[in-house]
């Protein structure tokens, strides 16, 4: 193409096939991660964190989030009880052969979780 022109629309769709090509094959088809979580956020900041990651990580795989309802009339159940509940919802979305792993907010250090596994 001489310098100036403009591409025509051939040229223009054979680049933009090209490079969706070239996403693809970072994308590995078999890594789907869904981050599972009980209740909706009310943060701003964390709603866009969360939107800015998943945009960031599907580049690289199938990213999703699911979130859960909160518990219903909490103020009738104990602590044991909303967790038993919380605990049969979240095990609901898992399937076999699903990895799951837990983020908590738990006290412990990075050697103390990888003890964990």
């Amino acid at each position: 193409m001489p310098v100036g022109e403009s591409p025509d629309a051939e040229t223009t769709s054979r680049r933009s096939a090209a490079k969706s090509r070239r996403q693809d094959d970072h994308k590995p088809t078999n890594v789907n991660i869904e981050l599972i979580v009980i209740g909706k956020t009310d943060s701003k900041e964390i709603e866009s964190l969360l939107a800015m990651y998943a945009r960031r990580i599907n580049f690289y795989c199938r990213f999703a989030v699911t979130v859960l309802p909160d518990v219903k009339n909490t103020k009738n159940l104990s602590a044991k009880q909303q967790r038993t509940t919380e605990g049969a919802s979240l095990l609901r979305q898992f399937g076999d052969g699903d990895y799951v792993v837990l983020l908590d907010e738990l006290p412990m250090s990075c050697l103390q979780f990888s003890a964990l596994h």
